[in-house]
């Protein structure tokens, strides 16, 4: 079975917290591999996640909520749709 591309996006946010099946994994591959959005979608998203972690780890006073933080990957989402 295919993955479509927002079957692909929540599986990169499942990656950051846990280790995908190994069936899941090539079916996730194959699919970036076929896709250029997907493979631009991985791209930012990566971008994204490395900017978030050095502001982090430069302990900013202004801290964001884990809330906002998903809001404003859901709305990043709805923009590459």
């Amino acid at each position: 079975m295919v993955l479509n591309c927002s079957e692909i996006t929540l599986l990169m946010e499942k990656q950051k917290t846990e280790r995908l099946s190994l069936i899941t994994s090539l079916r996730f591959k194959s699919h970036i591999i076929i896709c250029k959005w997907c493979r631009a979608y991985k791209k930012k998203f990566a971008r994204l996640d490395e900017l978030m972690s050095s502001e982090h780890s430069r302990s900013i006073q202004h801290k964001v909520s884990d809330d906002d933080l998903t809001l404003f990957k859901h709305k990043m989402k709805e923009k590459f749709k």
